[in-house]
């Protein structure tokens, strides 16, 4: 195969990219169709203003950050999308500008807010493959990528039978004895509680009296984040899906920065919470983070007392009915709702007898350690993806046409 087949062009002859569209959340309605900013699915809205497939570029806040879309969207002011790809395979669009999201980044125009121009990535020059073996890159990249999505399906499944265990447990009380006979069904003693009716056995404290609490950190002025990779993430309350962070999107302090704000990161053994704005949106960090730190937006429950209260059922407690009830009520605010973290201390909470917390706390652990070793492989896949990436796309490997899927 000979790299004469690729050949000299500019993306503005390849693409045509065009700004995003403005939407408030005041202007949402409740739907499926995602809305794409510059940091990835923001919200939902019932109405799409482009058809999938769709590549999105961050234009401001996040530049040169790539996202893909299957289906219908909603590309927002933030961004810039892929209005025409001019015949071109939209996988490999993406995967093109994944290996040129650095370029992107250092394309800054802004001055207080980062941005990217259109004008300005239109008349890069560039090697371009003919469409064959742009269907075959996309299919050796993508499979990556496939594995990627089911293991991010295990894990949102496993997420769900941790849910649904609790509940079981520790709402309905129903957990088992060691003959697996269901509390309430063999008629235990339930007797009353500040929570209400509670088995026999249990009891209530405050999440001060087992837990530290303390808050995230604002970057100092005129530190940014950055989309490649240091040993130090950032945690947003946008980086939150199903309690867990979605690490694919996050941003990074840079090791200039991180002094200033070490003494606010957050352990694998934490849980945090939101206490700006969207109050009570919780979650654990994942085993695989190190060194990650919160923004002020967001505050950490530590050195919780394993043997009074394990973190996975501290967690799945805070984020059930009743415990986003009694966050709701320690909420104050008028434009901008707000929690301090003494009233977060303040929640009390449900504690199972040490037997019944032990065994949830090893059946829960089995879980989270198919979650975690799920997004270890998913590391591993992205790192072989991202080292790939940029020798296919010089042409320095080329892929075999006739083996690939088109």
């Amino acid at each position: 195969m000979s790299s004469k087949e690729w050949y000299s062009t500019t993306i503005g002859d390849q693409l045509l990219l065009q700004r995003g569209y403005d939407i408030t959340k005041a202007e949402q309605r409740e739907g499926i169709i995602p809305v794409i900013s510059s940091s990835g699915v923001t919200s939902y809205h019932n109405v799409a203003r482009m058809k999938g497939p769709g590549v999105v570029l961050g234009r401001k806040g996040v530049v040169g950050s790539v996202h893909f879309v299957a289906g219908d969207y909603w590309p927002h002011d933030t961004t810039l999308f892929v209005k025409d790809f001019k015949g071109n395979h939209p996988r490999f669009v993406y995967y093109f500008f994944k290996w040129m999201s650095g370029i992107l980044a250092s394309m800054d125009v802004g001055s207080a807010n980062p941005t990217l121009n259109r004008n300005h990535v239109h008349p890069i020059s560039v090697q371009w493959p003919p469409l064959p073996e742009q269907n075959s890159i996309s299919a050796i990249l993508s499979c990556l990528d496939d594995i990627i999505e089911l293991n991010n399906g295990t894990n949102q499944v496993l997420e769900e039978m941790a849910q649904a265990i609790f509940k079981h447990w520790f709402v309905d009380f129903e957990f088992p004895n060691e003959d697996g006979q269901p509390y309430k069904l063999r008629c235990g003693e339930m007797v009353e509680s500040e929570l209400g009716e509670i088995p026999n056995g249990w009891r209530v404290m405050r999440i001060g009296e087992f837990a530290d609490v303390k808050g995230g950190k604002r970057l100092p002025k005129g530190h940014q984040l950055q989309i490649q990779k240091t040993l130090h993430p950032y945690i947003r309350i946008t980086d939150l899906i199903n309690g867990r962070v979605d690490i694919k999107n996050l941003l990074y302090i840079n090791d200039d920065t991180y002094p200033f704000i070490s003494k606010y990161k957050i352990n694998k053994d934490d849980i945090f919470l939101s206490i700006v704005g969207t109050i009570g949106i919780v979650g654990i960090i994942n085993e695989i983070l190190d060194e990650a730190n919160l923004t002020e937006n967001m505050a950490k429950i530590s050195h919780i007392q394993n043997h009074i209260c394990c973190k996975h059922y501290l967690h799945y407690y805070l984020r059930s009915e009743l415990g986003q009830h009694l966050i709701s009520g320690r909420t104050v605010g008028s434009t901008q709702f707000k929690l301090a973290l003494y009233r977060i201390k303040d929640i009390p909470v449900l504690i199972p007898s040490s037997d019944c917390m032990s065994k949830y706390d090893q059946l829960s652990r089995n879980l989270y350690t198919i979650i975690d070793n799920n997004e270890l492989q998913n590391l591993t896949l992205t790192a072989i993806r991202d080292t790939l990436l940029p020798k296919i796309m010089s042409g320095e490997i080329r892929v075999p046409i006739e083996e690939a899927a088109v």
